[in-house]
């Protein structure tokens, strides 16, 4: 079943939604992250991070609605339809599997309880919509254990509305491995291939962005890495009228050295444009940090498949040392492998070797590594057999590992 996972207007709102999307997806649910003005009548839930949204959503969809609501973070309290009264015991709320801390207070929930979901957490509003308060932005959602502490609560919570037509979960990587790995390295500065050694004799995939105006000779490339654009230059694309220009700029200079790309990455991750001209010239885009979006799965904006970077090394090592910067590293890796997600660290070998090298010495974990086209590749591949299982076709998916409830 396909659940649509809005994506919220206000900042506490679109982390919200990526948190919520990131649990279900851990769970096994087909989530996909859509705007506000998307049909939405071909999902089998939605879900809405903000009160505002409830009610055009509902003005359009008439299924199954979940709302999360970050209002109650924004001291703006549940909307009047939602009783409520006292607050629960400051840092804490007690679900089914134990206690998650919260950032700040929440106020108590009152009316017909929703099943599955602890007392005050969260309500059945009618036959075919629930309210939560927003307990899964929470610091538990750094934690293992309380990942999945939250991750139950929703899952509760889509039960309590779907009943018997969740359907199956499905893993979210090949063959059910526990999590996803891509090393990326920015070339920023890089004057001697060489630095670049120890990581092809790693035996690791890697993906390796670029611009055009430093572009490395593709005989200094090991094969094994993808080479992906960075920009022209290494410059913010941060101007609309010229972003798109820039863009095939540094593309047309990189087919006139051998290279075809699947893959971008702007200087400091960010890109002010829309991104669907970006889904027409690649596969996958590395935009935002994790750490401020909560999400730990990618997303796709049509064919073009969108991962953020999980773990910085900029500068880290400076401040505690490249012993302690490497087991930041395996720590981050290790809550990633915990929690079925995917990490992205990101490196600057032509400006610091030492995270690089801390890292290649830590074991690897079971996660998946591949490149960050494979991984557009496979998360593609996906989407398109859920796609026919959803229309009753087992699919032809052999790496897709079904999972009943």
């Amino acid at each position: 079943m396909r659940i649509a996972v809005v994506t919220g207007r206000s900042r506490c709102a679109h982390a919200l939604s990526g948190a919520v999307g990131s649990l279900l997806t851990a769970a096994g649910r087909w989530v996909e992250e859509v705007r506000l003005a998307t049909a939405l009548g071909d999902y089998g839930l939605v879900i809405v991070c903000d009160a505002a949204a409830w009610t055009a959503a509902r003005q359009r969809y008439a299924g199954p609605l979940l709302v999360v609501d970050a209002g109650p973070l924004l001291q703006a309290g549940p909307p009047a339809a939602i009783q409520h009264d006292g607050a629960f015991a400051p840092g804490t709320v007690s679900l089914a599997d134990g206690d998650v801390r919260l950032g700040q207070p929440l106020v108590r929930l009152r009316g017909a309880r929703l099943a599955g979901v602890p007392p005050g957490v969260g309500v059945q509003v009618d036959a075919t919509t629930a309210y939560v308060l927003p307990v899964v932005l929470s610091p538990s959602f750094r934690d293992g254990h309380g990942f999945w502490h939250l991750a139950a609560l929703l899952d509760r919570a889509l039960v309590a509305l779907l009943g018997d037509r969740c359907g199956p979960y499905v893993e979210p990587w090949p063959d059910g491995a526990p999590a996803a790995r891509s090393v990326t390295c920015d070339l920023d500065d890089l004057d001697d291939p060489r630095r670049l050694d120890s990581l092809a004799a790693s035996g690791r995939p890697a993906t390796l962005f670029a611009c055009a105006d430093s572009l490395p000779p593709r005989a200094a490339v090991a094969p094994t890495f993808e080479m992906a654009g960075h920009g022209d230059v290494h410059r913010p694309f941060a101007d609309d009228a010229t972003n798109l220009l820039r863009v095939d700029r540094m593309l047309e200079q990189f087919a006139a050295a051998g290279w075809t790309l699947a893959g971008f990455s702007p200087p400091n991750l960010v890109y002010s444009s829309a991104l669907g001209p970006l889904a027409e010239r690649f596969r996958h885009l590395r935009l935002g940090y994790q750490g401020t979006s909560w999400r730990c799965f990618p997303t796709r904006v049509d064919d073009l498949v969108v991962t953020r970077v999980s773990f910085y090394t900029d500068f880290l090592h400076r401040y505690v040392g490249p012993a302690e910067c490497g087991r930041l590293l395996a720590a981050a890796d290790a809550w990633t492998s915990g929690v079925r997600g995917m990490s992205v660290p990101c490196f600057h070998p032509g400006l610091w070797m030492e995270p690089l090298h801390a890292y290649l010495q830590q074991d690897a974990s079971p996660a998946w590594e591949a490149s960050l086209a494979d991984v557009a590749s496979w998360w593609n591949r996906r989407h398109q057999a859920l796609e026919r299982l959803a229309k009753g076709s087992a699919g032809d998916e052999p790496r897709l590992r079904l999972v009943s409830q």
